[in-house]
């Protein structure tokens, strides 16, 4: 082995070492959980036409500072036609049992191929998951 070997072996080595002494960046914590469009068992479209023309792109959620859930969902017109959709949350315990908190109705006015975020928040903190449902009131 002669001289050029021997240093490009030494310097090779050494920034593999240095390589692995560097510790990686920690994250940062997350300050809500996001979901996406795998997550369907958080939203439920009403009826067909709604599964049809429906789809929720994004779901967010976290803790306000009393302790109350808030969700946002971003709802998506999957059409090429104007539509009036309405939204609503039912929050619910631990176990998944509705526990009397449902949010009103809001309706949603959604061009072709468009979405628009829809925000949720439980009245009390009792809350810990939710269920969006969706449904299609008509084609405008």
């Amino acid at each position: 082995m002669n001289l050029r070997h021997a240093l490009l072996l030494s310097s090779a080595s050494a920034a593999i070492l240095a390589g692995c002494a560097t510790t990686p960046p920690q994250a940062a914590p997350a300050a809500a959980t996001r979901f996406t469009i795998g997550d369907t068992d958080k939203v439920a479209p009403v009826d067909a036409a709604a599964a049809a023309a429906l789809d929720c792109t994004g779901l967010q959620e976290r803790a306000l500072g009393d302790g109350r859930l808030e969700v946002v969902a971003v709802i998506r017109n999957r059409t090429a036609q104007r539509v009036e959709a309405r939204v609503r949350c039912v929050f619910k315990d631990s176990q998944g049992l509705p526990i009397g908190d449902e949010t009103p109705w809001q309706t949603l006015v959604l061009e072709g191929n468009s979405a628009e975020a829809v925000r949720f928040a439980a009245r009390t903190s009792a809350a810990a998951r939710y269920a969006v449902a969706v449904k299609l009131e008509r084609s405008l």
